[in-house]
């Protein structure tokens, strides 16, 4: 696997990640986190060796926290029953002399809301854990194939 030379030691980090929501591009977002199985089944006879593996089920599951004001946002951009409204998230990263790579999460819902308070001087930020309804695909590739 050949190694992408850096410029000036430049990776990707989370400075360099772009959110879009609904094709609105967000900034005030904190943290985005996914992750996706694709969780093999096994075919067992009377042997104690395997004798075949099946597709599997795939399942995912993703959050994304951002600022308060962003969440209201969000919220007016869904309207009433934010929570039962399908859209994508576009989660984009660039880094100067990097190549430019893109992750979709084409179609998700909220499931849950989470707002925390606190004394201090940080922003208040909201959590939402999101329901994943299709594969997410990471630089337009899935884990499960298309044709599944």
């Amino acid at each position: 696997m050949a190694t992408q030379p850096l410029v000036n030691g430049n990776r990707k980090s989370f400075a360099s990640v772009e959110i879009d929501i609904k094709g609105r591009k967000y900034r005030g977002v904190t943290e985005i986190n996914y992750s996706d199985t694709l969780e093999p089944g096994v075919a067992r006879g009377t042997s104690p060796i395997a004798l075949g593996h099946t597709q599997g089920d795939y399942e995912a599951e993703a959050s994304v926290s951002v600022l308060r004001e962003e969440f209201e946002e969000i919220m007016t951009q869904l309207g009433d029953g934010y929570g039962e409204v399908e859209f994508p998230i576009t989660v984009t990263h660039a880094a100067r002399g990097q190549r430019t790579t893109t992750d979709r999460l084409p179609a998700v819902r909220i499931k849950s809301v989470d707002t925390s308070h606190s004394q201090g001087t940080d922003p208040t930020a909201v959590k939402m854990d999101l329901a994943v309804l299709t594969p997410i695909e990471r630089d337009g590739k899935r884990l499960v194939s298309r044709d599944a």
